[in-house]
């Protein structure tokens, strides 16, 4: 403890005295040995602050091997405080700024074994762990090799020095040959060298021997600590399948069970819905065949059926049997197709039509004035495929004939065309008469006015519950036709109804 205390006071002083004289490179050392002091002594926080001293030095002036040592170094320390995540970009920064210097690199690589063994990183721990030997042995081959190289080059001078001594002696004998005792004591000396020579070469074989020999056992110790890393990893796969399958069972039971609740709650609702929907559809249906007889009772009033009686009576006794027959058939043929048409809910627009002819054809013969009609339908509509509701045009048709030609003989006319229009089939019943609101400000109220708005309300309220039935928006409005100079000239009546084909 004392020598260690005695030990930090010389590397203060030395710090000091550097930092006077200006001597950065040796500093740099100096903060390096304090970083490692205070690691052992776990004091990190001036580890870290000597250590980034030497990384200021190291990247200020461009010495790669001090700046690699720092990187190094400060990951270390967050090695140790289990921040492994920090340590790990330190490592790979120390290794980028090593350039290659293998010296530099192997106890980083040492170091990320240990490192991705904490991550439980097997794969990167074996990936370092060969490049670990692999740089170890390139070390230990390098050694070998300038080993060789100097043994080589100490013997060819031995050797070249051999054959020196020997011309020589040889030289010696020629010119001196009673020099005997001499050249045999340079024989002798020689020979000494040569066996010097040998030792220095067998010591030598020995030493490669013990190198090859580490060599060996760190081969050695790495397979048994990849055999170990791999016996490791195989176990962490097992408890990872093993984790796997028991999340599955249960992520299937919790999937069936969710799935039989949900199964049971749609069915409940299902049920709900089926069974609300068939009592809104039975109410609706029942609302809906009340308008039709309503609506039916207010069109086959006995008003219209009493008259067209007396027209056909009117017609035998002026001896126009014809006509009169005509129109008994007439109004034996509409009084059918009304009957069959309200116990539908959509009749074809061709018998729709046919309804609406026979009632203006039975008009015509009732009243004194005369009127002309027009039916048009658009090129495009199949009469006979296109369904609308039964008996919806013939009450605006009566409104014209009843009130928007009261008080007029002739030039009447009523125009009905019938065209798609979007999502809709739009019906115009259009007349030259004296107007709907002009006609109603004009009149005080008359038997049959009532009639009249009660066969409007009819229709609203069948309408309405058409709507509901099929989710749609079928509504009519009744418009007053201007000259230019702001007079009446006759009504137009726009109804809107869903287009429904049977095709």
């Amino acid at each position: 403890m004392k020598d260690r205390e005695n030990y930090l006071e010389t590397l203060y002083q030395a710090e000091e005295v550097l930092t006077n004289v200006g001597n950065e490179y040796t500093l740099s050392l100096v903060n390096s040995r304090l970083s490692e002091e205070y690691k052992r002594a776990q004091d990190y926080d001036k580890a870290l602050f000597y250590m980034n001293k030497t990384l200021e030095y190291g990247e200020k002036s461009g010495a790669h091997s001090v700046t690699t040592v720092a990187l190094h170094g400060i990951g270390s320390v967050y090695y140790d405080l289990h921040d492994y995540a920090t340590a790990l970009d330190y490592f790979r920064k120390a290794e980028k700024a090593a350039l290659n210097q293998k010296i530099l690199l192997k106890p980083i690589f040492r170091d990320y074994i240990l490192l991705f063994g904490r991550l439980n990183e097997p794969d990167s721990v074996e990936k370092y762990v060969y490049a670990y030997q692999a740089l170890n042995d390139s070390l230990v081959s390098e050694k070998t090799i300038q080993a060789v190289a100097d043994l080589q080059a100490k013997y060819d001078s031995e050797k070249q020095e051999k054959e020196i001594a020997i011309l020589n002696l040889e030289n010696e004998k020629i010119e001196h040959e009673l020099d005997q005792l001499s050249q045999k004591n340079q024989i002798d000396l020689l020979n000494y060298r040569q066996s010097r020579i040998e030792n220095e070469n067998f010591r030598q074989s020995i030493e490669l021997a013990k190198v090859e020999q580490e060599s060996q056992k760190s081969r050695i110790e790495v397979l048994i600590l990849n055999e170990e890393i791999h016996k490791q990893a195989l176990e962490h796969e097992k408890k990872i399948q093993r984790l796997m399958y028991i999340g599955f069972v249960i992520i299937f039971l919790a999937l069936l069970v969710t799935t039989y609740s949900l199964s049971l709650w749609y069915r409940n609702k299902k049920k709900k819905e089926e069974a609300q929907l068939k009592q809104t559809a039975a109410e609706l249906s029942r609302q809906l065949m009340e308008t039709h007889m309503k609506a039916l009772n207010f069109q086959l009033n006995p008003h219209f059926i009493f008259n067209c009686v007396q027209t056909v009576e009117y017609l035998l006794k002026e001896s126009r049997t014809e006509e009169s027959m005509d129109s008994l058939k007439k109004l034996s043929n509409l009084i059918r197709l009304m009957l069959e048409s309200m116990s539908k809910k959509e009749i074809s627009l061709e018998q729709e039509l046919k309804i609406v002819r026979l009632y203006m054809d039975l008009e015509k013969k009732r009243y004194i004035m005369s009127f002309n009609y027009t039916i048009k339908v658009d090129d495009t509509l199949d009469p006979e495929a296109t369904l609308v509701p039964p008996l919806i045009l013939q009450p605006f048709v009566e409104n014209s004939i009843k009130h928007g030609f009261a008080g007029r003989d002739k030039g009447n006319e009523i125009l009905i065309t019938i065209h798609p229009e979007h999502n809709n089939l739009l019906c115009e019943i259009t007349d030259n008469g004296v107007g709907f609101f002009a006609g109603r400000q004009a009149k005080a109220p008359v038997s049959g006015y009532k009639k009249e708005s009660l066969g409007l309300k009819l229709i609203r309220d069948r309408l309405n519950v058409i709507n509901q039935m099929n989710n749609t928006c079928s509504s009519f409005t009744i418009v007053d036709l201007l000259t230019e100079d702001n007079k009446t000239k006759g009504t137009r009546v726009s109804l809107y109804l869903p287009y429904i084909s049977a095709a």
